[in-house]
């Protein structure tokens, strides 16, 4: 567990001091843009996405920009929101499993 809790980190550090690469950006812009239709495949699914984009104040609009919004974003965003919202000598950690 105590290997495992450093390593998950290490990598919120790593994405605070370090941009992502650009093979690392696409992959994941890929992930969330091919996701999106799949969230939308059960009633449980269209009715959390609407409630998010209600509750957040998405816009009308948010399921037909969603892809160019994700496509839009650099590894230089990714860096500065991780670093606005992760601090990674300031964490909270919860570990549950078997005693």
């Amino acid at each position: 567990v105590d290997l495992a809790v450093a390593r998950i980190i290490d990598e919120i550090r790593r994405l605070v001091e370090t941009p992502v690469s650009p093979e690392e950006l696409a992959d994941n812009q890929s992930y969330f843009i091919g996701h999106m239709p799949l969230q939308l495949e059960t009633n449980e699914g269209i009715a959390t996405t609407l409630h998010s984009i209600e509750l957040y104040d998405l816009g009308l609009d948010y399921l037909l920009e969603y892809p160019y919004r994700i496509s839009a974003l650099t590894a230089a965003d990714l860096q500065r929101a991780a670093q606005r919202l992760l601090n990674p000598e300031a964490l909270a950690i919860a570990v549950a499993g078997p005693a």
